[in-house]
């Protein structure tokens, strides 16, 4: 099992941007395929389609909600 840890500091730099391209990239290439973001900090519940756990929830082709 391979493990790829995705950390920064700072908002807004692409750390979601790189992991959902990661869990696409490992997704084709026939991985499994797992992904947390274990800290979200100002989510929004009103615009839960544009958070970053939605961003990697459809990476990973699973549904997104506001659970």
């Amino acid at each position: 099992m391979t493990a790829y840890f995705v950390t920064s500091t700072g908002t807004d730099i692409g750390k979601t941007f790189v992991t959902a391209g990661l869990i696409r990239y490992l997704k084709q290439a026939g991985q499994p395929v797992a992904a947390l973001k274990p800290l979200v900090s100002g989510y929004d519940s009103s615009v839960v389609e544009t958070s970053d756990p939605a961003v990697l929830m459809r990476a990973l082709n699973q549904p997104v909600s506001a659970d």
